[in-house]
């Protein structure tokens, strides 16, 4: 079976561990970079009333979604479980839009 390719854009769904180790879960999240095997990602939240970057069914969501930028991870590409959709430029720019937007505001 051929490996398969990730790449920045797809929204996948991940093993996330628990901090210490005490348990992992499912969650969706989307790529925003690959580095060799090591890939960066954006969870992805149902709860809506979550700051974020909305995604709906007409994206590639199941259901209407954030993606979260205020919590990137970085996981191993072992832990990708699911490829589910890759969201079209214009999304994919608005995520960093707003990405760039919250660091900037670190800075004032």
């Amino acid at each position: 079976m051929a490996e398969t390719i990730f790449k920045a854009g797809q929204v996948v769904y991940v093993n996330v561990p628990f901090t210490g180790n005490k348990g992992q879960k499912l969650r969706p999240a989307l790529i925003i970079n690959v580095y060799k095997d090591d890939i960066i990602i954006l969870p992805i939240t149902s709860n809506l009333r979550s700051n974020g970057i909305l995604i709906t069914k007409s994206d590639g969501a199941a259901e209407d979604s954030i993606i979260k930028l205020n919590n990137i991870f970085t996981i191993s590409k072992d832990q990708i479980m699911h490829v589910f959709f890759e969201l079209e430029k214009n999304k994919r720019k608005e995520v960093y839009t707003g990405l760039v937007s919250c660091f900037c505001q670190l800075l004032e």
